[in-house]
């Protein structure tokens, strides 16, 4: 079996449970043998490998722990691995070397490239959110007729364009047949790659001055674009795919330019509930791409906002299928940390408020500060309260199951709130504490620094 000469294209990826990338001669620390390479979706990514040493050579690669080597093949090459050990062979031709990567690369990365597709698993805010995307209709009523309904659900589904910053765009699509797998009530399990997403230059396409990135220097926009959707999703959603088409006569190359990624991804069953809705400007979110990228390139932010994304997540993530919702303990430390988190960047590293107070007092200024009402600051010593009963064994709060449960709803909507705002997102969104259907920003948009 030669290696593959074209990239990989959705109907390897989207919806499946794995796709063999490699199966020929390669190369591993000057000794050769015949590598396998695989990449496993469903139900949770991982890319495989087995590296089987001829057995007319003798000896076999070292396992350096310190950093082990790339394994090279044909224009394609394993790289970042963990060696597992010995294993049977999967013929009678020599020993057989086994284990897993957090990269693999089809061609020359370093090649410049003007545009790029990429894969996103598990995108169920774009099931939620209606009012950002376009119906996507691939083919007239005369051309569906005898086609299957399986097939008609592959060509239809949704599309969504936005603005990274001025130079690049994106479009993301998602299948009927994608969507409906995201679908709640379908209960799903797992991962798989459920949206198909481009990413190429604003001006137009007569002009010779695009820009372009390299493979890797794309994979890390995207990847940020990921870290942003992650707060929409209420799960992590990186890509796991990205491939680059090179600039000039690129159907002169021998082979195709892409990159595997073992991005953080969240199972479907333990994403969360967002506080994306129907009607959320989608489009207009992605577009504070560029402020997330100041955020995180800032020395006051740093890793912070991946930080309270994972407290984040703990507080609006299901526990399991039994509990149906976090145990409020849990809901109730994540939250205080996250707020907590939140107040000390904005408040001292960024706007220089050096007044001393107690961490409770912070909250109720930051909920000030953008904008929030007396009776949002008010209730922040309710929350507290909650917290310490969570944390401490002598438990001082004397509110009702259902009182609790509120506070704990309304903290999450300031948790939602003070990062919109932080970010500049000026459209809907869902209002946690009243279970309403979507509400426009309570926060004061015009209390934001211009310079963020």
């Amino acid at each position: 079996m030669i290696p593959r000469a074209e990239i990989l294209g959705p109907e390897d990826l989207l919806l499946k449970d794995r796709v063999v990338l490699y199966d020929n001669t390669a190369e591993w620390k000057n000794t050769v043998g015949r590598l396998f390479a695989e990449f496993q979706i469903y139900p949770s990514p991982r890319l495989s490998w087995d590296f089987e040493i001829l057995s007319a050579q003798e000896g076999y690669p070292e396992f350096d722990m310190g950093g082990p080597s790339p394994i090279v093949g044909t224009g394609f090459c394993i790289d970042r691995q963990h060696w597992r050990g010995h294993v049977k062979p999967r013929t009678r031709m020599g020993t057989c070397h086994t284990g897993l990567a957090q990269i693999a690369h089809y061609g020359d990365l370093d090649i410049p490239c003007r545009e790029f597709t990429f894969y996103l698993p598990n995108t169920r805010f774009l099931h939620l959110c209606w009012k950002s995307q376009a119906e996507i209709v691939s083919r007239t009523r005369e051309e569906i007729e005898g086609v299957d309904s399986e097939s008609s659900a592959r060509c239809t589904g949704r599309s969504l364009r936005a603005s990274l910053d001025d130079t690049w765009h994106v479009r993301l699509r998602t299948s009927q047949e994608a969507m409906d797998w995201l679908d709640p009530l379908e209960e799903n399990l797992g991962v798989r790659l459920t949206t198909q997403g481009w990413l190429y230059p604003a001006q137009g396409e007569e002009r010779d001055d695009k820009p372009s990135f390299t493979l890797m220097e794309a994979t890390d926009r995207i990847l940020m674009l990921g870290r942003l959707l992650t707060f929409a999703n209420a799960g992590y959603v990186g890509p796991l795919y990205v491939e680059g088409i090179p600039q000039g006569d690129w159907t002169t190359s021998l082979f195709p330019v892409g990159v595997l990624v073992m991005s953080r991804v969240t199972p479907l069953e333990q994403v969360g509930t967002s506080w994306i809705t129907t009607t959320s400007d989608l489009a207009s979110y992605i577009n504070l791409l560029p402020v997330l990228d100041r955020m995180v390139s800032s020395p006051q932010w740093g890793e912070t906002f991946d930080t309270i994304m994972v407290w984040y997540l703990q507080a609006v993530g299901p526990q399991d299928a039994q509990a149906r919702g976090r145990h409020w303990a849990v809901v109730a430390n994540a939250l205080g940390a996250a707020l907590e988190c939140l107040s000390n960047t904005i408040l001292v590293a960024e706007l220089g408020n050096r007044k001393a107070g107690s961490k409770r007092q912070a909250i109720k200024d930051l909920l000030g500060y953008i904008g929030l009402t007396a009776k949002d600051q008010s209730l922040v010593d309710d929350f507290y309260n909650v917290r310490n009963d969570a944390t401490h064994a002598i438990q001082k709060s004397k509110l009702s199951r259902e009182e609790r449960n509120y506070i704990l709803r309304l903290a999450t909507q300031w948790v939602d709130e003070v990062l919109l705002w932080r970010l500049g997102y000026t459209g809907r969104y869902r209002p946690r504490a009243s279970g309403g259907v979507a509400t426009n920003p309570r926060y004061d948009i015009n209390r934001r620094r211009g310079d963020w």
